[in-house]
């Protein structure tokens, strides 16, 4: 086989690089030193050449630049084993797509053989400058998927997305097919030099129409993150006012509490025992009644909980609150807020279906265990309230509820489950602690 200008640019300098450049948007790199990019290339380049030279048959030559990159990813990323031999996985379909389009492009375009064609070196200028912008925009494609939701892409906006860099693709081939049937000696050159500046123009336009949307969905998602906050500050106003209401009552009490200390001993000493065991209660009942229930160490979660069981309370439905949460729960707040805040929401929506009040209830459990934060939900509902699709698809519609809950947990890298039991619906999902 010979070996070209082409083919060793490609092997050891545009593919390693695209590569590296995948792995870096779709895992979470130890490093963001420049440093590291260029370990990881250049490491990235011996593993290619080892595999390459080394070894003959071609499923070990892959069993082992399989393996190489594994290590390499291994050293250089965080992400859990599966993350990273997914990626790995999905970069080499990459590959073998850059080098199907390549070869149907030989089969369509050029007069000689795949085989000839790719031995002999002498259309390797026309092969790469079809490999190296197919495999760069499969990968790109690729990350847009993997990380729809960093991104802001919705499965619509990635489809239109996806019509606007295939059209180019279209295009590009198209002006190399004129490249190849207008060949001439003196005219490929500038042939070339054309296509190569259509690609980078591309690549370039596709670079900014991807920092512009996300730049969209920033400012949209900030927007939202204020909206929460907003609610946020005005839950914890109310309950630092219930809180300092109840202060105020408990600090007024020492001068009654004085007066009925006296008014027991008067009881005592006169003989009725029974008025003053009854005053006494009357005291105690009076007392429990107006102390404050802090449901757990956490501001956020304790004021969003303040807030939503009050409001229960007045519908007449019974809470059962057992929350271990520490001030410092290591999750983003806003998060936090949504979470317990769209739960609790829901599940109010879920009890206001039921006919009975004495059957309206709601349990809410929530502990840290094996760094995750597990939060599970019960609540009542009527047996014949629509199926849970149809009040997914209605709280997916409103921008809140279920939706937003099942998006945080893939967020955080957890799981989200929900059943509907007829006359019960549990919410289950778990928060990863970083």
């Amino acid at each position: 086989m010979t070996f070209t200008i082409w083919k060793i640019v490609t092997n050891c300098l545009t593919y390693p690089l695209i590569c590296v450049w995948f792995f870096n948007q779709v895992l979470e790199p130890k490093s963001k030193q420049k440093w590291a990019w260029l370990l990881q290339l250049v490491l990235l380049d011996i593993a290619i050449a080892v595999s390459y030279f080394c070894f003959d048959p071609l499923p070990l030559k892959i069993s082992i630049n399989i393996i190489g990159n594994l290590l390499i990813l291994h050293f250089f990323f965080r992400n859990h084993f599966s993350h990273k031999f997914f990626a790995e996985i999905i970069c080499k379909l990459c590959y073998v797509g850059a080098e199907l389009s390549a070869s149907i492009w030989i089969l369509l375009a050029l007069p000689a053989p795949i085989f000839q064609t790719v031995s002999s070196g002498t259309y390797d200028l026309q092969v790469y400058l079809i490999f190296n912008p197919v495999m760069l925009l499969l990968c790109f494609l690729s990350t847009l998927i993997i990380k729809r939701t960093t991104y802001g892409f919705k499965w619509p906006d990635f489809l239109q997305f996806s019509v606007f860099s295939l059209s180019q693709v279209l295009l590009i081939l198209f002006i190399h097919y004129l490249t190849v049937t207008f060949e001439s000696t003196e005219k490929l050159p500038l042939y070339a030099t054309i296509l190569a500046i259509s690609i980078v123009i591309c690549v370039v336009s596709n670079i900014f129409l991807v920092r512009f949307m996300k730049g969209i969905s920033e400012k949209a998602q900030l927007e939202t993150e204020n909206k929460y906050l907003q609610q946020l500050q005005d839950m914890q106003y109310e309950h630092y006012k219930a809180l300092k209401k109840q202060q105020n009552y408990i600090l007024g009490l020492r001068h009654d509490i004085l007066n009925h200390i006296q008014t027991v001993d008067i009881l005592l000493q006169s003989g009725e025992h029974l008025q003053a065991g009854k005053s006494n209660q009357n005291l105690k009942n009076e007392l429990l009644q107006n102390t404050p229930v802090n449901f757990c160490e956490n501001p956020i979660v304790d004021a969003v909980l303040h807030n939503k069981i009050e409001y229960a309370n007045s519908l007449e439905i019974r809470t059962n609150i057992n929350v271990s949460l520490a001030e410092d729960a290591g999750i983003n707040e806003v998060d936090l807020m949504r979470v317990f805040s769209n739960l609790l929401d829901n599940a109010i929506k879920g009890c206001q279906t039921v006919q009975d009040h004495a059957d309206k209830f709601i349990v809410l459990g929530a502990k840290c265990q094996a760094g995750f934060l597990i939060t599970k939900l019960e609540n009542s509902k009527s047996s014949e309230e629509r199926k849970i699709e149809n009040i997914k698809r209605d709280y997916t519609r409103q921008g809140q509820g279920l939706r937003i809950v099942e998006e945080i947990a893939k967020k955080h890298e957890g799981t989200f489950q929900y059943e509907d039991k007829g006359t019960t619906f549990v919410v289950t999902i778990s928060l990863a602690i970083p």
